[in-house]
């Protein structure tokens, strides 16, 4: 039997384009900031949007921010002759993204070795998209 394997936001995107159209975001709405996973937004370019939408339709905003390469790429950055190097790359590309944002729970990274890196170096885990998600439907 043939299947498809979606990411979260693939398969949320598609599940709430069957529902009732959501009701406009309101002007004190709940908002987050998305990094992009590099791989990701490379390999799937509309995932800002589809997370946005997502977003969207449960009241929230969202801003996305591509910063490019976090410096872990897979098994890279945990490599010990390669941690000067994989911090100066999150240095280049995140470390001024992320600290413009002063509230840490609204950020939100989908890529796990992205929030590692963040967790290593800025000192704070953020959470998934689907973790914040949660957290809109249970308040």
């Amino acid at each position: 039997m043939p299947f498809e394997v979606k990411l979260a936001n693939e398969w949320l995107s598609s599940v709430i384009a069957t529902r009732a159209e959501a009701d406009s975001v309101a002007h004190d709405a709940p908002q987050y900031t998305w990094f992009s996973h590099c791989t990701e937004s490379t390999a799937k370019p509309n995932t800002a949007n589809e997370w946005k939408t997502i977003f969207s339709h449960f009241g929230a905003k969202l801003n996305s921010v591509n910063l490019g390469c976090c410096g872990m790429a897979g098994t890279y950055g945990h490599e010990l002759e390669n941690l000067e190097r994989s911090k100066q790359l999150f240095d280049m590309s995140w470390q001024s993204g992320i600290a413009d944002i002063t509230e840490h729970s609204q950020v939100l990274v989908s890529g796990y070795s992205c929030r590692s890196q963040v967790k290593r170096f800025a000192g704070f885990k953020p959470q998934h998209p689907i973790e914040a998600l949660l957290k809109l439907l249970n308040s």
